[in-house]
């Protein structure tokens, strides 16, 4: 009885082994992965407002270069075509002024999607952490289980070896 007991134990014992090492296992792959797409998302994120960045440059070098042409085209219309019509001059640079904006609209609403991107990927981080956080949770609750466990284990044990070390009296036995 007390050999079946201590091989009970001892299996019990290697499996609660073999579960904590699966367990801190599993933990050390979801923060690796959670570590990997952390970083991946930072990429993505930097990445991002670096093109925002590099757009807003455009979008201002544009901005820059219609002020240019607004002034370099009135200045050589005046000079160089004075019977021509201010109607048609106008024309031509409502079109590009037309064009410039349209350009610019583009810009911006492709740097929206990219802050709207980084906002996704922010969110998606956050649902990453909440995710691990209740792993955790959950391993330590699994944890604490198997520490009560042992503890009934060891209690079991103790019990086991005072009947063997008192053993009951032939009178007691009732023979």
């Amino acid at each position: 009885m007390l050999r079946e007991v201590q091989e009970t134990n001892e299996l019990l014992e290697h499996t609660f082994e073999q579960r904590v090492s699966e367990k801190e296992q599993i933990i050390s792959e979801v923060e690796e992965k959670y570590r990997l797409t952390t970083k991946e998302y930072e990429n993505i994120i930097s990445g991002l407002e670096t093109k925002l960045a590099k757009q807003s440059t455009e979008i201002e070098k544009l901005r820059q270069c219609v002020n240019q042409q607004k002034e370099t085209e009135c200045v050589e219309t005046v000079n160089q075509v004075a019977n021509i019509s201010l109607q048609a001059d106008n024309a031509s640079l409502k079109k590009r002024i037309d064009e410039l904006t349209l350009m610019l609209r583009d810009e911006k609403q492709r740097s929206q999607s990219a802050v709207e991107t980084i906002d996704e990927l922010r969110a998606r981080c956050n649902e990453f952490e909440y995710v691990v956080r209740n792993i955790k949770e959950q391993l330590n609750e699994k944890s604490t289980a198997l520490e009560d466990a042992r503890a009934e284990l060891a209690l079991s044990r103790t019990e086991a070896g005072s009947l063997n070390i008192n053993p009951i009296a032939d009178t007691s036995k009732g023979k």
